[in-house]
C-alpha cells in the first residue's frame, strides 16, 4: 500500500512537470487556460489513484475472506477424523462410520446444514445454539460445529463402558431410524484403517 502511494506521488510529479512544460508554451499562454488545465489533470490523477488504491485493498480482502472459508469447508474421510480425534470424542471409528453413513458427505442435510449426522433439532438436551435451525434438522455453521455437537450428545448418553460393537448396537436401537443400520455401519467400520 505504501510502495503504491509512492509509486502514485512520483507518477504525479512526472506528471505535473510534463504539463508545466505544456503549458509554459506561447499557445496555451494565449489561450489562458493554464491553471484550468492544470488543476483539472491534477485532480484526475489523483483520484484515479485513490480508487485504484482503494480497489487493490479490497481485492486483497476478498482473497483472504475466500481462502479462509474454503479451509472451513473442506471435508474428506480424513479432515473428518482428525477433528474427531482433536476433539476427544468416544468411540471415533464409530463416530466416522456413523457420518459416512448418515452423510457420506454430501447428502442434503449436510449441504444445507452442515450436520454430519442428521441431528434434529434439540428441545430437551444440551445442545449448541443455533438460530438458524430450520425444519426439523440442527443448523450448524461449520461442519466441526456438527461434530461438537455429537461430543455434547454423546456425554449425555450412557456410553463409558461399551466397546466399539456394543456403542454399534447402542446407535442401532436408539439412534437410527433405518433397520439395517446396525449392518451399514459395521460394514463401513470395517473399511476404516486409522487407529
Amino acid at each position: 500500500m505504501i510502495a503504491q502511494l509512492l509509486l502514485l506521488i512520483v507518477l504525479t510529479a512526472i506528471l505535473y512537470g510534463i504539463i508545466d512544460n505544456i503549458v509554459r508554451t506561447k499557445l496555451y499562454k494565449q489561450i489562458g487556460l493554464y491553471s484550468g488545465i492544470f488543476s483539472i489533470i491534477i485532480i484526475f490523477v489523483m483520484i484515479a489513484g485513490v480508487i485504484t488504491l482503494s480497489n487493490t485493498k479490497k481485492e486483497e480482502k476478498i482473497v483472504i475472506n475466500t481462502s479462509s472459508v474454503v479451509i472451513k469447508d473442506t471435508i474428506n474421510r480424513q479432515a473428518c477424523w482428525e477433528y474427531i480425534i482433536k476433539s476427544n470424542i468416544s468411540h471415533p471409528k464409530v463416530v466416522l462410520a456413523q457420518a459416512i453413513e448418515e452423510s457420506k458427505f454430501e447428502s442434503a442435510v449436510f449441504k444445507q446444514y452442515h450436520n454430519l449426522f442428521g441431528m434434529k433439532k434439540s428441545y430437551q438436551r444440551v445442545s449448541i445454539v443455533s438460530t438458524k435451525d430450520i425444519g426439523q434438522y440442527k443448523y450448524y455453521d461449520d461442519w466441526m460445529q456438527s461434530i461438537n455437537d455429537y461430543a455434547l450428545w454423546q456425554l449425555q448418553q450412557d456410553i463409558d463402558n461399551m466397546d466399539d460393537l456394543q456403542y454399534i448396537d447402542f446407535l442401532a436401537n436408539k439412534y437410527a431410524e433405518n433397520p439395517k443400520y446396525k449392518q451399514n455401519l459395521i460394514k463401513i467400520y470395517n473399511t476404516i484403517k486409522y487407529d
